[in-house]
């Protein structure tokens, strides 16, 4: 197995590059690709190359009155254009040249590095489908990658020419080693690209991390740790793994056993041959490329069945994370009318004090329904706390749905509540449906991308969101203010989309309040050698002991909760062993 070093693209030499594994169809249909393509690439009388206009007139001219017609050159359009030298049709140079005869070797190793690239992305799907990153691939293959893509359309490899796309025959793929020849030069497009975007990663997440944590010793001891760790996760029970994988029962399709199959190749690499093995890939964006502050790794993507028979022994996570995160978003609106937004810093926020005495009273009242005076012993728990009148004078102001919804958050039930109104739905669904439909929607329908059918399926949101106001109408104004507020603010700091979207966003504001819980939380834990990674909302531990050690779960336990405390939030944790 080759082992790229992943820090120094400049190491990749020739007797460090053995081989590599890689992903292809036979050797027959590889060369057929091959040829067609080149051809398809220069002759512009090539069959794919004509217009749906001549290959109509073709068939109702030629096969039906016996006349055939001379194919036609292909008209060029702005969105497409030739790889090869054409006539100026409309007064300007042409954008792409190619004045000789494509490297029959060199596209056959493009072709090889594609393939790979593709299956891959097939096999991490989750349902079959998936998205090419085109900037990647123009940096990889140049732009004529399209082509190429066209190419395995037009050969039944891979079905669709834009995305999302899937592969109607992953049979046809097989795994081999392939060597260095073809790898260097293969790698060297692939590999550089991905290593440079690995670095700006790299440099991103230690500013944050700086940020987030405060100054660092030299060599960011941090990140060095975290690497490490996630460095570590393995397979355990291999034996266990072998059953479970074996079981055709296990698997809803043949895709999701491939699916697992990827996870399981990467995680038992000695060493990752891309940066996207066993390191910390990235520090998370949304789509508009805005920072949300969380890590991904192997560890964040791995299924969770196959999490029982790696090394991770158990995880520490928050009941209902972000509805718990918002309590501090609502009682912040009553507070000051709404201080929160797209520029807040979360690592010095105002009034977490009175916040988190507020949010301590109310998590221990299990039932609402058998007290009467909840707001009236909460004032007077607070001046036995010293809290200043005027602070107590804003705790009488809130709306009592506003202390049920605390009170609910903070014991991690708010799920289970809902569930009730919908007893026909799981605690997941609910959870699903709660998210898409009234913390995160701005829209009256919603919906989601059917990959099946290649379609959007639309659905109205209306019953989740009148349920919620019913439940709890002054949450319901909060969830909505801060939206509006959001918008304002995005239009204000000239942060929406070509599409009119607002880059900034109620989930990425919990996204990026729940990372200073979580990052502070992971640096506490290195600086007492507790062998943790993050994943998402949850704090990992990784040991290959079979016991846990009790007094580092108990100490992960209390570091969690303070530095929820730090930010005035009473959490629900749960510790899930593996």
């Amino acid at each position: 197995m080759t082992i790229f070093r992943v820090y120094n693209v400049a190491s990749m030499r020739k007797k460090e590059v053995k081989q590599t594994l890689l992903y292809c169809v036979s050797d027959d249909l590889l060369s057929r690709m091959v040829d067609e393509y080149i051809d398809y690439v220069m002759d512009p009388y090539h069959e794919w190359r004509q217009t749906e206009e001549w290959s109509d007139r073709a068939f109702l001219n030629g096969f039906s009155m016996g006349n055939v017609l001379a194919p036609e050159p292909v008209k060029v359009l702005p969105e497409r254009q030739p790889l090869r030298q054409r006539s100026e049709y409309d007064g300007r140079e042409p954008k792409y040249k190619l004045s000789h005869k494509p490297n029959r070797d060199k596209t056959e190793f493009h072709f090889r590095a594609l393939i790979d690239m593709i299956y891959r992305r097939y096999q991490s799907s989750k349902g079959g489908w998936f998205v090419l990153n085109k900037n990647v691939l123009s940096q990889v293959f140049d732009e004529g990658y399209s082509y190429m893509i066209t190419t395995l359309s037009r050969f039944d490899v891979i079905n669709g020419e834009g995305n999302p796309m899937t592969i109607p025959h992953p049979d046809w793929f097989s795994c081999e080693p392939y060597h260095y020849a073809a790898s260097v030069l293969l790698y060297k497009l692939r590999v550089n690209a991905l290593l440079a975007q690995y670095y700006r990663n790299e440099e991103r997440v230690s500013g944050y991390v700086r940020r987030i944590v405060g100054e660092l010793p030299k060599n960011n001891p941090f990140l060095e740790q975290y690497q490490k760790n996630v460095s570590m996760l393995s397979f355990t029970d291999k034996a266990g793994l072998e059953r479970y994988m074996g079981t055709q029962e296990n698997f809803k399709s043949a895709h999701t056993r491939l699916h697992y199959q990827a996870f399981i190749d990467k995680v038992n690499l000695e060493s990752g041959y891309l940066p996207d093995e066993k390191n910390i890939v990235s520090m998370g964006k949304n789509e508009d490329k805005i920072p949300i502050g969380r890590f991904y790794h192997i560890g964040t993507s791995l299924p969770k069945k196959l999490k029982r028979y790696t090394n991770i022994q158990y995880g520490i996570d928050a009941h209902n994370s972000h509805p718990l995160l918002f309590n501090y978003f609502i009682l912040d609106y009553f507070y000051t009318g709404g201080s929160i937004d797209i520029d807040t810093d979360y690592t010095r926020l105002p009034n977490t004090s009175l916040f988190f005495k507020v949010s301590h009273f109310l998590s221990l009242i299990d039932n609402f329904s058998l007290y009467h005076n909840v707001k009236e012993s909460l004032c007077k728990y607070l001046n036995e706390n010293d809290i200043i009148q005027t602070d107590i004078d804003f705790v009488k102001r809130l709306p009592p749905d506003v202390l049920r919804y605390i009170s609910a958050s903070s014991r991690g039930r708010i799920w289970d509540d809902i569930q009730q109104r919908f007893p026909n739905f799981t605690r997941n669904q609910i959870k699903e449906y709660m998210f898409q439909y009234v913390f995160y929607s701005y829209a009256t329908r919603t919906g989601f991308y059917d990959f099946q059918n290649r379609e959007y399926v639309y659905l109205d949101r209306k019953e989740w969101v009148d349920m919620f106001k019913e439940c709890y109408p002054s949450v319901m104004k909060v969830v909505n203010a801060t939206k509006r507020k959001l918008h304002e603010e995005c239009e204000r700091h000239n942060k929406v989309s070509s599409a009119g979207k607002d880059m900034v966003q109620l989930p990425h504001l919990l996204m990026r309040f729940e990372s200073v819980v979580f990052t502070r939380s992971l640096a506490d834990a290195f600086l007492e050698h507790i062998p943790v990674i993050g994943i998402h909302d949850c704090i990992a531990v990784i040991d290959d002991a079979k016991t846990i050690n009790r007094p580092q779960q108990e100490r992960l336990v209390e570091i969690l909760t303070n530095r929820y405390r730090e930010v005035g939030l009473v959490p629900s944790l749960s510790v899930e062993v593996y």
